[in-house]
């Protein structure tokens, strides 16, 4: 999936999941986010997801479009 947003968790858990969807890598909570890698174009898979987050419960979790952080680094290009 290619990725055009992160994801910052506001409330809640979160797992990430290696391919086979059982084994979990890392638990995400509060203050943790995902999703940077794939907006940022930092990996070798361009801008494509490189790891799957399930939801333990409920979660609230905040957006930041690939779009948006561009706009934000234009205006404050020092964030760079």
């Amino acid at each position: 999936e290619v990725g055009k947003e992160m994801y910052i968790v506001n409330r809640g858990r979160l797992q990430v999941v290696a391919d086979n969807g059982k084994t979990v890598l890392a638990t995400l909570k509060p203050g943790s986010y995902f999703g940077e890698i794939s907006i940022l174009n930092m990996g070798t898979a361009g801008n494509r997801r490189t790891a799957s987050v399930r939801s333990v419960g409920y979660s609230d979790l905040f957006c930041l479009s690939k779009q948006d952080l561009w706009d934000v680094l234009k205006e404050y290009p020092a964030a760079r």
